[in-house]
């Protein structure tokens, strides 16, 4: 018999007769060939041990064997075809059953699926156990000799010890903070106004307890838990190289979390695989974000502060993928068209809202060059005289942002701040992804 194909049509008949010759009734079957075998695919981050991945050709209910290092875990699919995997936890809150402690470290991951027709399909990949961070902290503003950086954090612990770690970059350079501000329902104190040695790191420690009887508790986790103002010796705070800080919790909430910021040159900066906030300041900056974590890339506001950088691996997807944020140093929303305060996804051609500071374009564009931008700007509807937003586009291999501002109606001068490599589709980043604006 030659081989059937995928989706045949198969009809079986089946008769039988007793010893008197009596035929039964015959017995019908008809059913369909199937070779196609199930997809199956596993996000590249777990965020606190839940893995989760997609699927396709399967039913709901279908079986997912999934091997994480060294063990083994069983779950099903939904009725789209997404699974999920939670790790369990050790005792120690830090540790994960059988896996112990690996918290942003990458493991080898497979899973593995059948159809009902018994169609095998499996993927593998690393996979980043990631942890969410506890604390953030940014640079906030820089003058002269001086810089401000603010600690955000959850209000779901009443205390905690930070280490605010400084590296060698920068250690030689800082003096006692002049100052520092607690937000009002925080009891707090800097225990070491100079830095001290803690585990080979140069650290500043803080210390805070949330006042749970507070009128003012509890806040927005966008208000900073502290405002830290640092001293530079030797009055400049435009140091020769980028310089790293990185929250680091003395307890076991939340992971830690890094903050990047470059000099007036080139800097070349390789962010780790924690949640970072890169700043790379004046210069054709490139900041490489492929080993993962939840970052935010912040640009200066104009081309002449910013320059023109490369951004490398930024990541786009739904807020439980770990999608990358941009986001504007020193940025007022009021500058822009209206009160610049929306992001906007349009279409090639498309009508910018009446408060839009931010555009995704969503369609495909011939080149990046800043002719090609400005002729993008030019043909979106509804910009008046005078109006600034920022611009995001893509050419289908690399994206593009921009700032446009108008001198008239079809009339757009363009400011190339930073060209993303490999981010092919401009469109897949969603307006969630754009700090410090709405979503429209």
């Amino acid at each position: 018999l030659a081989p059937l194909p995928d989706g045949a049509v198969i009809t079986a008949t089946a008769t039988v007769s007793d010893a008197a010759g009596n035929p039964a009734t015959p017995a019908v079957i008809t059913t369909t060939s199937d070779f196609t075998p199930p997809t199956v695919s596993i996000d590249s981050h777990a965020v606190d041990g839940l893995v989760t991945g997609s699927s396709t050709g399967l039913a709901a209910g279908a079986t997912v064997n999934l091997n994480v290092g060294s063990e083994s875990y069983t779950t099903t699919v939904n009725g789209t075809g997404a699974w999920q995997v939670q790790i369990p936890r050790a005792a120690g809150a830090n540790s994960f059953q059988g896996l112990g402690q690996v918290f942003n470290q990458s493991l080898t991951s497979t899973a593995t699926v059948a159809d009902a027709a018994g169609n095998p399909g499996s993927a593998t990949r690393e996979v980043t156990i990631y942890k969410e961070p506890g604390y953030f902290i940014a640079e906030s503003a820089r003058t002269g000799s001086s810089a401000t950086y603010q600690l955000f954090g959850n209000d779901t612990r009443t205390s905690e010890q930070v280490d605010l770690v400084i590296n060698t970059a920068l250690v030689s350079y800082v003096d006692n903070p002049s100052s520092y501000t607690l937000r009002n329902d925080i009891v707090g104190f800097l225990s070491d106004v100079v830095p001290q040695t803690v585990n080979s790191e140069s650290v500043l420690r803080i210390s805070l307890t949330m006042d749970t009887t507070s009128p003012n508790y509890p806040q927005s986790s966008d208000v900073p838990l502290v405002s830290l103002n640092l001293n530079f010796v030797g009055g400049d705070s435009d140091v020769a190289a980028y310089y790293r800080l990185r929250t680091a919790s003395a307890d076991t909430y939340g992971g830690d979390s890094e903050s990047w910021i470059g000099s007036s040159a080139v800097d070349t900066i390789n962010v780790g695989a924690i949640a970072s906030a890169v700043r790379g300041m004046g210069g054709a900056d490139v900041i490489n974000l492929s080993a993962g974590g939840e970052n935010i890339v912040l640009f200066e506001t104009t081309q002449a502060l910013n320059g023109n950088d490369t951004i490398i691996g930024f990541q786009t997807g739904p807020e439980a993928k770990l999608p990358d944020t941009i986001g504007f140093a020193g940025l007022t929303n009021a500058d822009l068209r209206g009160t610049g305060a929306d992001a906007q996804q349009l279409a090639a051609g498309g009508t910018i809202g009446a408060n839009t500071g931010f555009v995704i374009l969503t369609t495909a564009i011939a080149d990046l060059s800043s002719a090609t931008l400005e002729t993008t700007a030019e043909g979106l509807f509804g910009e008046t005289g005078g109006d600034v937003l920022y611009l995001l586009a893509s050419d289908g291999t690399n994206s593009a942002l921009a700032r446009v501002s108008y001198a008239d109606v079809d009339d757009a001068n363009v400011e190339v701040l930073g060209t993303f490599l490999g981010l092919a589709n401009a469109g897949q980043v969603g307006t969630d992804q754009i700090f410090g604006f709405n979503d429209l």
